[in-house]
């Protein structure tokens, strides 16, 4: 019994892992879609929208990290990435 709760469990986070890496997924090329149409300051704000959903996303503060320096806010940039460590 205790072995099919556990199987169970793992199961569920297995699931829940892919989506959530799917959204993130889904995400980052969205963010990187608009920044490769001009639209940085909308990929931006994107970022941002993700980041305070999940601030410990890495992937996406190194996403940002490159919008912001490509904006000409290096210094900015420079702070997230340390953050990510």
């Amino acid at each position: 019994m205790l072995s099919r709760i556990l199987v169970t469990a793992l199961l569920l986070c297995s699931v829940l892992v892919s989506r959530v890496a799917a959204v993130t997924a889904e995400e980052l090329a969205e963010v990187t879609r608009l920044h490769r149409a001009g639209q940085t300051a909308a990929a931006i704000e994107r970022a941002d929208r993700v980041l305070a959903a999940n601030p410990k996303d890495a992937q996406m503060r190194f996403l940002k990290s490159v919008l912001l320096a490509d904006s000409g806010r290096s210094g900015e940039a420079e702070v997230l990435l340390q953050q990510i460590s």
